[in-house]
């Protein structure tokens, strides 16, 4: 646990801030990302926020940063975090966006079926 994981345990105000925000905004699509692995909200705020996508319910917990998009913006922001490379974790929104898994400076995880098949056709080309 490092000490934003650790300070995270007393922010009490991201999580009624992301609870407020999904009220008001509805139910939308929620993106994770592993907290070390240096993509930041801000970051992917950023990103969306650049592309017209509108972003919401904040928060970090348990090794995560998540936030979500509205569903109807989902796809295109999965997109647009996966060719950037960000590494998303859990199922992706649309099965039309798997094959920009593996975008630039994007983490893979190799102890998977599809991690060690990919690895193994990069070592024989």
């Amino acid at each position: 646990m490092d000490i934003f994981e650790f300070l995270a345990n007393f922010d009490w105000i991201s999580p009624l801030t992301a609870l407020v925000e999904t009220a008001i905004h509805g139910n939308g699509w929620t993106f994770y990302l592993d907290l070390d692995s240096g993509w930041t909200g801000a970051r992917c705020e950023k990103l969306l926020r650049s592309k017209g996508v509108k972003i919401y319910g904040r928060c970090i917990a348990k090794g995560d940063v998540f936030f979500q998009v509205p569903k109807g913006q989902a796809e295109y922001a999965e997109y647009l975090l996966l060719k950037a490379g960000a590494p998303l974790k859990y199922h992706l929104f649309s099965e039309r966006n798997h094959k920009y898994i593996g975008g630039v400076g994007q983490q893979r995880d190799w102890l998977s079926l599809d991690g060690l098949l990919d690895l193994l056709s990069s070592l024989w080309g």
